[in-house]
């Protein structure tokens, strides 16, 4: 016999979340105060100013780096990224075709860069039991790809990770560069080595719903003082096309005291959520290379079971307890002409799992009690399914 703890919010029950989602990145004082500190000392207009420096030099000075640069967005970030390791159009290099291997679940805005960069997406299919880049498949691809792949984009994707070791394996095994696109993954680490540390190049966003954030921005990251230059480079017309803000840096660097308290408090509530959504029939959740503290959170992610007819009927009813939830992102090989991309291996298990699979933002999981309620919104609508 149904309770009224058990009635979802959008067939009549009280909603779970009440107040909805909370706002992001929110008002904090420490953000207003740093803000106005910058109009004060005129540092907010000026092309180099100090903020940007500092927070350049504390971003990698955190993570190991010795090379980092402010950039207006990591999608360019990942665009001078792949410029600086030869990826794109050349006077008298026009029709060399060279590919660039990513996720086929994975951000569409890196498919659309490899493609603006006059390269061809090659795409890998996900791991099973992690839904990142499968390291075996991109073995595969490398070996049976008819283009050469010139560089491998390692995407770092809902508060999980791909294993960027075997990845980094294989590429050095090929002699291909690994990107690591740590844009959703700032705060997070992998085997005890941050996110941003990892290949070649690294990148990181600080996006209006990122974990840092400050509306746009980004930085991206190397250890090899001819890739930073080459970066530099490719971002300047006589002065810097696209680079980060005085006042984006303040924002960042008013937020940045919180990041590990926050990011602690996130991955205990996840990981409360996860284990209770464990043996949830219609429910199944990724199983994370990383241990619990160290996942970085911008999306808790998990494949809903659920038939194409109810599919959005049961997102809606999440909506309604007031939770921001929708579909993950949609395979890249699916809905595109063939002629775009690439795959020299199967995709079967990105094109089974990833209509299932739902994303759910991360502020709520700064609320106390967050992933208990979370998993009886969840519990309640699985019912009704």
């Amino acid at each position: 016999m149904s309770t009224p703890e058990d009635i979802p919010a959008v067939m009549g029950g009280v909603p779970l979340f009440p107040k909805g989602p909370p706002e992001w990145p929110g008002s904090l004082p420490e953000v207003r105060d740093a803000l106005i500190e910058a109009w004060a000392d005129g540092s907010w207009g000026r092309y180099d100013g100090p903020l940007v420096e500092r927070l350049q030099q504390t971003a990698a000075d955190w993570l190991g780096r010795k090379h980092a640069l402010g950039v207006a967005s990591g999608t360019l970030g990942l665009e001078l990224a792949l410029k600086a390791l030869g990826v794109g159009s050349t006077p008298g290099n026009e029709t060399t075709r060279v590919g660039v291997a990513l996720c086929d679940y994975d951000y569409p805005g890196n498919f659309l860069t490899i493609h603006h960069l006059g390269a061809v997406p090659i795409l890998i299919d996900t791991d099973l039991q992690t839904g990142q880049m499968c390291p075996a498949s991109l073995t595969k691809a490398i070996n049976h790809s008819e283009i050469p792949v010139k560089a491998v984009v390692a995407s770092v994707l809902h508060g999980s990770s791909p294993d960027l070791g075997a990845i980094a394996s294989v590429c050095d095994k090929a002699g291909i560069p690994m990107i690591e696109d740590a844009c959703q993954g700032v705060g997070g680490a992998l085997g005890g080595k941050r996110h941003g540390s990892h290949g070649a190049i690294s990148i990181w966003s600080f996006g209006g719903s990122k974990l840092l954030s400050a509306g746009r921005g980004g930085i991206v990251f190397t250890n090899d003082p001819v890739l930073a230059q080459r970066m530099r480079l490719a971002n300047t017309r006589g002065s810097v096309v696209a680079g980060l803000s005085e006042l984006q840096a303040a924002a960042v660097l008013a937020q940045w005291p919180q990041l590990e308290s926050r990011h602690t408090h996130r991955a205990r509530e996840a990981e409360i959520l996860r284990n209770a959504l464990t043996n949830v029939p219609g429910v199944r959740v990724p199983k994370p290379l990383a241990k619990p503290q160290e996942c970085a959170y911008y999306k808790f992610d998990f494949w809903l079971d659920a038939p194409p007819e109810r599919f959005e009927w049961a997102l809606s009813a999440l909506k309604n307890e007031g939770l921001a939830i929708d579909r993950g992102f949609r395979s890249l090989s699916l809905g595109r002409s063939a002629s775009r991309f690439h795959a020299p291996v199967s995709l079967q298990t990105s094109h089974k799992n990833s209509p299932q699979r739902v994303v759910l933002h991360h502020p709520v999981l700064l609320e106390e009690g967050a992933g208990e309620k979370i998993t009886q919104a969840i519990k309640r609508v699985i019912r009704q399914i």
